[in-house]
């Protein structure tokens, strides 16, 4: 921690002070991590564990205070972080207008944006088992940064176990990679990082025309169908959770769905076979679910626009000793329900957009824009409320996440081995943003396609979550088996039958 005098307290990036800003009580800004275990945690191991990981990754530690009329992280004197009781904080709790138990907001100022669960099972009929949730919050890092922290926690978890039992410790090429916390101070700079032009050089047309697309051709949300509102009661107010809410709610704040390995592979080869990426073919089927899903519960028309959100990663190979941050830019995807109509001329379209996008680096001008508003504060706050409905949902896809931790870790039957026990199963969804209502993540998981989503629970139930995720899913599992016909009618027509 020596480096860390020299770094905080420290300044808040314009994209952190957006997703403080953007916080709502209703729908917080926090994103879900679950990993799945065979065998009992140890909890002494884990608190070592996760001493090492807050070391290497302060933000996750760091309380937000203003100073000077400005916006700190501040880092505490002790460590600001510990594994949640289960049974006396949970995860989910009951919110203002909200049908069903709530993701637990939380406030930076009085705690560090980074909350960790850990609960076990063991019975004498069934194996023991664990389960990590962890809760973070979008300001504190991205997606990225948590695949960094887990890779850490892991790694540390297993040296521990491996110590205590008198066994020598596994050299690990990123294990022993250092973490330079002074890097942090760079982690909104990115001249380095581009500093060779563009492939493509946006026009000042094309800039005015994709601002007007932006701010003025605003996209319909996703429906709420209407067994959501009539026999679903919003729970009056804040209220601390019972007993029984805590057991209903604790590590279920997301929804899965998961391909066997078989579809997933066929997805793949069918992916190189068609020179398709694993996203864009991911946002593709995603608009073709939406519109299926708006015409059936709401009747939107051909004109009704969509606008899905794809996360895009900044970090270069001179980030790697960067602590867990937001290193990120967006990048918005917008069609009408016409667009969406011809699957092949949907596909292709995605796909020259997709690759349009890294050769134009369009994504760089929110940032910019972010980086001119948070020196006006009120004018920065007005303008993120008056965008509540930047986009119909969220979309990140994760990649291969087993493959990077079998560089880390060794991979046992098919699982990953972290000294007592085997990790089995990782999920992730990104946060449910005011006016988006839903956030989906994909990813890769030994070999199956793993689906998961976390909702506004103000328009969506758990159950609508759910049967949305099950029609995407299935349109995976369809185009795996070319399925034209299904392509053709849609899924709305499709469903008629079931």
């Amino acid at each position: 921690m020596n480096q860390a005098t020299d770094v905080f307290p420290l300044p808040l990036s314009p994209l952190e002070k957006f997703f403080l800003w953007d916080d709502r009580p209703s729908c917080p800004m926090t994103s879900f991590f679950e990993l799945q275990f065979d065998g009992i945690l140890n909890r002494s191991w884990l608190d070592e564990a996760l001493n090492t990981v807050c070391t290497r990754h302060p933000l996750l530690q760091c309380t937000v205070a203003r100073r000077g009329g400005d916006w700190f992280w501040e880092l505490p004197p002790a460590m600001g972080q510990r594994w949640l009781d289960v049974g006396a904080m949970p995860a989910l709790v009951p919110m203002k207008r909200c049908v069903e138990l709530s993701p637990w907001p939380m406030d930076l100022t009085r705690e560090p944006g980074c909350r960790f669960w850990c609960q076990t099972t063991d019975s004498q009929t069934t194996a023991g088992r664990s389960r990590i949730l962890i809760q973070l919050h979008h300001a504190v890092c991205d997606g990225i940064g948590m695949r960094q922290v887990l890779i850490d926690l892991l790694c540390a978890y297993r040296n521990a176990s491996e110590s205590a039992a008198g066994r020598e410790v596994m050299p690990s090429r990123r294990q022993i990679r250092p973490r330079e916390i002074t890097r942090l101070l760079e982690r909104f700079d990115l001249t380095q990082r581009f500093a060779k032009p563009a492939k493509v050089t946006l026009s000042g047309k094309e800039k005015r025309d994709a601002a007007y697309y932006f701010h003025f051709q605003r996209p319909r949300t996703i429906a709420t169908p209407r067994s959501s509102t009539t026999h679903l009661k919003p729970s009056p107010d804040l209220q601390p959770a019972t007993p029984r809410l805590r057991a209903q709610g604790m590590f279920n704040p997301m929804v899965h769905v998961q391909l066997d390995r078989d579809i997933s592979a066929r997805i793949i080869d069918r992916c190189n076979d068609k020179n398709t990426s694993v996203n864009e073919l991911a946002i593709a089927l995603l608009f073709r679910t939406l519109v299926d899903w708006n015409r059936q519960h709401r009747g939107d028309g051909p004109k009704s626009r969509l606008r899905l959100l794809m996360p895009v990663d900044l970090r270069g190979r001179q980030d790697l000793r960067m602590p867990a941050t937001n290193r990120l830019a967006f990048a918005f995807l917008g069609r009408t329900h016409a667009q969406c109509e011809s699957w092949p001329e949907l596909l292709e379209s995605v796909r020259d957009e997709v690759k349009w996008i890294g050769d134009s680096r369009v994504f760089l001008n929110l940032l910019a824009g972010f980086d001119m508003m948070h020196k006006r504060p009120w004018w920065f706050r007005r303008l993120i409320a008056m965008h509540h409905n930047m986009m119909t949902c969220v979309l990140t896809y994760a990649g291969d996440i087993s493959r990077g931790l079998g560089k880390s870790l060794p991979i046992r039957d098919g699982k990953l081995d972290v000294g007592d026990c085997s990790l089995e199963h990782i999920y992730a969804a990104p946060p449910a943003r005011r006016g988006s209502r839903l956030g989906v993540a994909l990813c890769i998981n030994w070999g199956k396609i793993c689906f998961s989503a976390n909702y506004d629970r103000r328009y969506l139930s758990r159950d609508d979550t759910q049967l949305f995720l099950n029609r995407y899913a299935d349109s995976w599992s369809r185009w795996a088996e070319d399925d034209a016909d299904f392509f053709r009618v849609g899924v709305t027509q499709a469903l008629a039958s079931e």
